[in-house]
């Protein structure tokens, strides 16, 4: 089981990966778009970024062993559950994923793959105000060498206006006589 100590020991690893990013919801299409930026501080073995739209708290799929309130429910793996490849580059580099939730809400049966929810015509999210974007990036050692909750956005992304943390600069020539 894990312990405090287990926890302390893993606390104590360097990332092998820094990200951050953001999210933005248009509500009026239920489009999500996330803008990930990231750079690798480290080596991994075939590192992918993973994506995952969850909703916070969903309280509608309740069935019969007493639990009423579900936290974080993954509705959506983007682009899909397989992540995405990256290639290790220690300058940052930054990818941008949208997703929209099709048709009206339905609440899936069950788990088997004939009650799954069909993207081109349905979702399961219960109140779009409540969706976060948490990404990570795994090796295929299957170790998660850094997660991050994005940022909502009040205002719309595209990888143009991503918020990528600039540590160094140098403008030249300096002085300039002109633009």
């Amino acid at each position: 089981s894990f312990t405090a100590a287990l926890y302390t020991a893993a606390k104590a690893v360097a990332p092998l990966y820094d990200i951050n990013g953001s999210w933005h919801i248009d509500q009026a299409t239920k489009t999500v778009t996330a803008v990930v930026n990231f750079k690798s501080l480290g080596t991994v073995t075939n590192p992918k970024l993973y994506v995952a739209i969850n909703e916070k708290l969903t309280t509608k799929n309740k069935k019969s062993n007493g639990e009423t309130q579900f936290f974080d429910v993954c509705k959506k793996m983007l682009p899909t559950q397989s992540g995405t490849a990256l290639t290790a580059s220690t300058t940052w580099s930054s990818l941008s994923f949208t997703f929209k939730f099709n048709g009206n809400y339905r609440l899936p049966a069950n788990g088997q793959t004939t009650s799954y929810i069909n993207d081109a015509t349905e979702h399961s999210v219960e109140e779009f105000t409540d969706l976060k974007v948490i990404v990570w990036i795994q090796g295929s050692d299957k170790k998660v060498y850094q997660a991050y909750n994005l940022t909502l956005s009040a205002t719309p992304l595209n990888i143009e206006n991503a918020d990528i943390s600039v540590k160094n600069i140098t403008i030249y020539p300096n002085p300039a006589t002109d633009n």
